[in-house]
């Protein structure tokens, strides 16, 4: 599980996302207090419920886990029994991990530095305020707080020592980079020079003046200020040099970069506002992205592969280790199957990947909150069939790349991506293809319109005009001048074009009527009627809709198409070949167990079975049909009624 500190001092932990930080620690890290707010595992204090080979997990344990999230305020029906599932699926796998790191030397040190740093960071530095803290918000106690920290430093220390097995051979390598060769290219640059001045007209001016042929540097080194000047301009020189360097994206703002870049040809950019200055960039050569030869990639290539190979290690570790581990439920209602929900060339996908995977999705844990009574149908139907697939895709791919006999390295998920991208790599994209993606997603590249925005509104139509006219002709302070004329005025201050709390009236006229007027040191709109008043709008700061250029967002459109093309042809390898597997589905069969153990632990009346009908169950996923199995397939361990021991095979 990981967890991460919430502003202030808010200690919350939340089941962690993404792919690559779940599988390098097995879908559990360790960041301290967060997780100490919780509780950390009691070391026998409270209620035992089970217990995992000599670590203890007590109801209060399952109880502070419950607290970890308002998800698990959720125990009613399916998703109840689903988060029960996941939650000692999670206890039995901290415990486990726990008890393998209990070996590792923790020095005192160790653990006081991390509750100095937490005190300094978070003003606790006075003593009283330190136990007050342990006690009301951790509630716990120093020397229990000093166990758990020393407990978590010992999973994180394993988890490292995992990590270091982990090597990259040159093969692993260099099928890794044959797979991702895209994504090994020196960065675009560009020799370039520069003028910075403050007044916008005067820019225009200078770019009049260099597109009729002056001599740029000349220019740079009369109108810039300070060191620009001094360098004539020149893009990453220093000193008295006055020769532009090779320079990437960084060397300029990101509005000017992004200008700079969009350029084809060598050539001069429009004026380009950035902050209270206005830019105009002279290219005088292009140097576009290039593939690195293996070589010049090698280190960058070692450096990713080796966290695919981590996750590969440290993902073995923590199944070896929950495999391994002899789970005993001391008290029943706690004892959970966990079944085989899909079987990949005789590996076994258990129901637990499915439920992990599911409920650490945080848009699956928005949309399942109480309330929401679609939420058990979309959850069986939708939702579960498609982490089946997933995972099944995910077991497949190792199957598949063994029968390929190619090194391909990383967890499950990291291998999949990794056969994905090689069976991709060939793929390329055209121009027509960025022009028609282009064409087909002007939405996505749509720049919002924004302006500083006041408004003075008249009841009398004649006194608005009169207004307007009398400040068009020379007015300086619209607030000043509209209250003298009997208006009141409204500073309603930043306003975008679809801004919910302005007239569409007013915004009309500021961002598509093309009817402002210039005025003081902004610009007013005609006098319009709004809500039976007669309001004159004084923008400042204007900003007008628009689209980016095809140019601004070719390199981008080109490596979406790209990956989106790498992506199909991969998935589709992987389609082809998961037919020659033996590929077992069971999920519709284990639904139909679960609902049943559901109803009989919670009996429902006639009327509530009537608006539960059809709610649970869905439909089958993927190209196979569902398998059968007899009644004690695919469960974990026997069960006694009032105890129960099981290894997690």
């Amino acid at each position: 599980m990981k967890s991460e500190t919430q502003p202030s001092k808010s200690l919350g932990v939340r089941i962690a996302l993404g792919v690559v930080a779940f599988a390098l620690l097995g879908g559990m890290t360790f960041t301290f207090l967060p997780y100490l707010q919780q509780g950390g595992l009691s070391q026998n204090d409270g209620t035992p419920a089970f217990k995992v080979n000599d670590q203890t997990v007590t109801e209060e344990d399952i109880k502070a886990f419950q607290s970890r999230s308002a998800i698990f305020n959720n125990t009613e029906g399916m998703i109840g029994d689903d988060l029960k599932r996941v939650m000692v699926s999670y206890l039995i796998q901290e415990a486990a991990l726990k008890d393998d790191a209990s070996s590792v030397k923790i020095a005192n040190s160790e653990v006081q530095k991390i509750i100095d740093d937490y005190r300094k960071a978070n003003n606790l530095q006075d003593r009283q305020k330190w136990r007050e803290f342990v006690t009301n918000q951790l509630q716990t106690t120093e020397p229990k707080l000093r166990e758990d920290l020393r407990n978590n430093l010992r999973i994180q220390k394993r988890s490292e020592e995992v990590k270091a097995s982990a090597t990259v051979t040159d093969p692993e390598a260099k099928l890794f980079y044959e797979a991702f060769k895209d994504q090994f290219k020196s960065e675009p640059r560009v020799v370039a020079r520069q003028i910075v001045v403050k007044d916008q007209a005067k820019a225009a001016d200078l770019l009049k003046q260099a597109r009729a042929g002056a001599d740029f540097a000349k220019l740079a080194t009369e109108n810039n200020t300070g060191d620009l000047a001094k360098t004539a301009g020149a893009v990453g020189a220093t000193g008295t040099e006055t020769e532009p360097k090779e320079v990437a994206k960084l060397a300029f703002p990101e509005a000017v970069s992004t200008a700079v870049f969009a350029l084809k040809a060598p050539g001069l950019t429009d004026v380009i506002k950035d902050g209270s200055n206005f830019y105009i960039v002279k290219v005088e050569k292009i140097l576009p992205a290039a593939a690195k030869t293996f070589d010049e990639a090698k280190n960058d290539v070692m450096t990713r592969a080796k966290a695919f190979k981590e996750a590969q290690v440290v993902e073995a570790w923590q199944e070896s280790v929950v495999k391994n581990a002899k789970v005993e439920f001391i008290d029943s209602k706690w004892k959970v199957e966990d079944p085989i929900v899909a079987v990949v060339d005789k590996q076994n996908v258990k129901y637990s990947e499915v439920l992990n995977t599911l409920y650490s999705n945080q848009q699956i844990s928005q949309f399942i909150q109480p309330g929401n009574a679609q939420a058990e149908s979309f959850v069986n139907q939708f939702f579960k069939p498609q982490a089946v697939e997933s995972l099944i895709n995910q077991y497949a791919a190792v199957e598949i790349a063994k029968k390929l006999n190619q090194p391909f390295i990383g967890g499950r998920a990291q291998l999949e991506a990794e056969l994905v991208a090689y069976q991709g790599r060939n793929e390329t994209v055209t121009e027509a293809e960025i022009e028609a993606f282009y064409k087909q997603n002007q939405t996505q590249y749509a720049v919002p319109g924004s302006a500083s925005l006041k408004e003075a509104s008249f009841k009398d139509k004649n006194k608005a005009l009169a207004f307007r006219d009398s400040f068009v002709k020379g007015g300086k302070d619209f607030t000043k001048d509209a209250g003298k004329a009997g208006a009141t005025v409204n500073e309603t201050g930043t306003v975008t074009d679809t801004s919910s709390n302005v007239s569409p009236v007013i915004l009309q006229s500021i961002f598509k009527s093309g009817r402002l007027t210039g005025a003081g040191e902004g610009s007013v709109s005609d006098v319009l009627e709004v809500d039976k008043k007669f309001v004159v709008a004084y923008v400042s700061d204007l900003v007008k809709p628009s689209v980016k250029t095809l140019a601004e967002v070719h390199d981008d459109i080109r490596e979406q198409v790209l990956q989106q093309k790498i992506s199909q042809k991969g998935q589709a390898f992987i389609t082809a070949e998961r037919k020659k597997l033996k590929v077992e589905n069971k999920l519709q069969d284990i639904l139909k167990a679960q609902q049943t153990e559901v109803d009989a632990a919670n009996p429902k009346t006639l009327e509530d079975s009537q608006k539960d009908s059809g709610s649970a169950g869905g439909t089958n996923s993927g190209g196979e049909t569902s398998g059968t199995e007899n009644k004690d397939s695919g469960t974990t361990g026997t069960e006694n009624k009032d105890s129960g021991s099981t290894n997690n095979q």
